[in-house]
Order: structure tokens, then C-alpha cells, then sequence
């Protein structure tokens, strides 16, 4: 045998060598077992993703909901300690600024907008005996929150002195939850 047959045969058994070191699935692919516990893994986890997120965003809308009230009630109050009368008609003095929660019913407030909340401007004539309310600014809740329980339907902020009446809270709820707004005599917003 020349030496060429020889490297010939050489490469030829390691052709043979190498073909065979293939395996089975090297050359066909994925089995269906193993395809079937990839896709059921990928399921159970994109269906815990698809749950955590619905209950995250839920409870962020329920959050802002309750933020955005506050918001509220802290521009009323600051408004009132800065004896603000941005509307009042004439020289009509401020008597303050009012937090309403709109609703139906005997015992509920009527509102000036149509919107779920609105913040007002007290003012009185120079003797105080009558008095005009003019609408400031007014919001509605997001889609899912409603008012879940409020110990009084209207909030006066007073000025110069920061005081509220009545005291009380205001709770939210959406989803299942349920978030509470904490108002004192002395206009601290909790």
C-alpha cells in the first residue's frame, strides 16, 4: 500500500468515526417529551407572570386613586392657610376651601361638575350671610375604585389656621382592597 491508499483509508475511517459519533437526536431534533416539558414550563411561569402583574396593576391603581385624593385634600388645606381667594366675586371675603364627595341620594352632597370629586371656594359677602361656592377643580376615580365609606361627604379647610371640619376619613376600595385617608382637626392628611 502507497502512501496516499493509506491516507485515503485514514480519512475514510475518520469520516466513518465521525458520522457515527452523531447521536440520534443530533439528527433529527427535540423528541416530543422533551418539547412538551419545555412548552408546559414556559406556560406555568408565563401564567404566574400574567397573574403577579394583574394584581400589581390592580393595586396601583387603587394606590394613585388614593394619592391623587390626597393631592386634593393637600391643596385645599395649603390653599386655605394661604388665604388664597383666587374667585371670590367683589371683595367677598374667603371662608374656605371645601373637598365634596359627589354622590346620589338624601344624604349626599350635590355637586357642581359631574365628576366623582370636586374642590370648592368658600366665599362670604362682607357680613357673612351668604354664601358662594364656586368650583375650583373637580376629578373623577379610575375605572374599578369607587367610595368605599367617608365619615362626612364635605371637608372645609378654613384659613390661616389650617383647621378641617368635620374631622374624619375617607376609605377607598377596588378589587378587593380597601385604602384609607385619615383626615384631623388639625388638617393633617394620613
Amino acid at each position: 500500500m502507497n502512501y496516499e491508499s493509506r491516507i485515503k483509508k485514514i480519512i475514510k475511517n475518520w469520516k466513518l468515526e465521525v458520522k457515527n459519533s452523531y447521536s440520534y437526536k443530533d439528527k433529527f431534533g427535540f423528541t416530543l417529551i422533551e418539547l412538551l416539558v419545555v412548552f408546559s414550563i414556559i406556560s406555568i411561569l408565563s401564567t404566574i407572570g400574567i397573574a403577579s402583574f394583574t394584581s400589581y396593576s390592580r393595586q396601583q391603581i387603587l394606590t394613585n386613586a388614593v394619592a391623587n385624593t390626597k393631592d386634593f385634600f393637600y391643596t385645599a388645606r395649603n390653599d386655605a392657610l394661604n388665604g388664597q381667594k383666587k374667585d371670590c366675586p367683589n371683595n367677598d371675603s374667603l371662608v374656605g376651601y371645601q373637598v365634596v364627595f359627589c354622590c346620589s341620594g338624601s344624604s349626599c352632597s350635590t355637586c357642581i361638575s359631574n365628576n366623582d370629586y370636586e374642590m370648592d371656594i368658600l366665599c362670604s359677602d362682607d357680613g357673612g350671610k351668604t354664601v358662594t361656592t364656586l368650583l375650583e377643580n373637580s376629578k373623577k376615580y379610575p375605572t374599578g375604585v369607587s367610595l368605599y365609606s367617608s365619615t362626612a361627604t364635605k371637608y372645609t379647610f378654613y384659613p390661616l389656621s389650617g383647621g378641617v371640619s368635620p374631622v374624619g376619613s375617607v376609605t377607598f376600595s377596588a378589587f378587593g382592597q380597601t385604602k384609607t385617608i385619615s383626615i384631623s382637626q388639625n388638617g393633617i392628611i394620613q
